[in-house]
């Protein structure tokens, strides 16, 4: 919640999936907990979908080392990179 009041964003919807079943996993796509994601993308930039989804644990790399969780700010910066692309897309498109 943090990250949204710094972020600025006003209006947001946030979604928790339950994921309890290896075929959970695999239909949302899930690489490990916690994920988060902003509009269906992964807050984590360096992110690379592998296809290994599953009930398992996930570390984030953050230079060199190695964290339980994304980070404040790679979450904040997901969620002002949504929001100026949602902006672009209301007023008209950019291309």
């Amino acid at each position: 919640m943090e990250a949204i009041s710094e972020a600025r964003i006003k209006h947001y919807e946030i979604e928790e999936i339950e994921i309890k079943s290896e075929e959970d996993a695999l239909r949302y796509r899930f690489p490990g907990s916690p994920t988060i994601r902003v509009n269906g993308v992964d807050v984590d930039p360096s992110y690379i979908d592998n296809g290994d989804y599953g009930l398992m644990c996930r570390v984030y790399r953050i230079g060199d080392k190695f964290y339980g969780a994304p980070t404040k700010e790679m979450i904040k910066e997901a969620l002002e990179d949504a929001s100026f692309y949602e902006g672009i897309k209301e007023v008209g498109g950019c291309c």
